[in-house]
């Protein structure tokens, strides 16, 4: 069977790989209209193969979430989207990852009131913190991909917010003036925003959580 090679690849994570490829190279791997930051993001729903700095996949396994402006890329794979698929018999992920990505399903989900800051918010993150959301129905959540370090919620009508979590402990961040930032689940804390001027601060908060995560 017909399989990609990606040379010089480096593991970086559980299932997850870091490699220099060209936007165009990118673009060869399959169909995408999401264009955001620097990175580029495939996901891949058909275990890889991983032998000296090459992962090999096959073809129709391959999903470009996102088209980044450098050659910078990240391949994930997530084993649940392969178990679904067996079970399903068809070789496309799941809905909640499926179509481009969701940051498309967050801000077709934004009531009017929120739409402004939701779609200010989502677009200066993808300047700082390139990825995709997944949506989680149960929670109403969505969560970055491909490292679950936050995540937000539409909170109408009675809030008319976005209610953010961040890997961290509330006492391990800087915290801005305008944010009022609580503890959550173990290890994650939550904050609202409701109005454009607390983006910066949204933007402060996530950028640390992310530098934690990396470490």
């Amino acid at each position: 069977m017909l399989r990609f090679s990606i040379e010089g690849t480096d593991q970086i994570g559980d299932w997850v790989w870091h490699a220099r490829l060209h936007p165009s190279q990118v673009s060869k791997l399959g169909p995408c209209s999401s264009m955001h930051g620097k990175l580029s993001v495939i996901l891949i729903t058909a275990a890889p193969g991983e032998t000296g700095g090459k992962l090999e996949f096959e073809p129709d396994s391959a999903h470009v979430l996102n088209i980044g402006a450098s050659s910078e890329a990240i391949f994930v794979f997530d084993p649940q989207t392969e178990a679904a698929g067996a079970t399903s018999g068809e070789s496309s992920p799941p809905t909640a990852v499926a179509g481009a990505n969701g940051d498309q399903a967050f801000l077709h989900d934004l009531p009017d009131v929120l739409r402004p800051l939701g779609e200010e918010f989502l677009t200066r993150v993808r300047q700082q913190s390139p990825g995709w959301l997944v949506y989680y129905p149960d929670s109403g959540r969505y969560v970055a991909k491909p490292d679950n370090f936050w995540t937000v919620r539409i909170q109408q009508p009675r809030a008319n917010n976005l209610q953010l979590t961040v890997r961290g402990d509330p006492n391990h961040f800087v915290v801005p003036d305008d944010i009022d930032l609580k503890k959550d689940r173990p290890g994650y804390s939550r904050f609202v925003i409701s109005h454009s001027d607390q983006i910066p601060g949204a933007l402060s908060i996530i950028g640390q959580a992310r530098r934690k995560g990396s470490r």
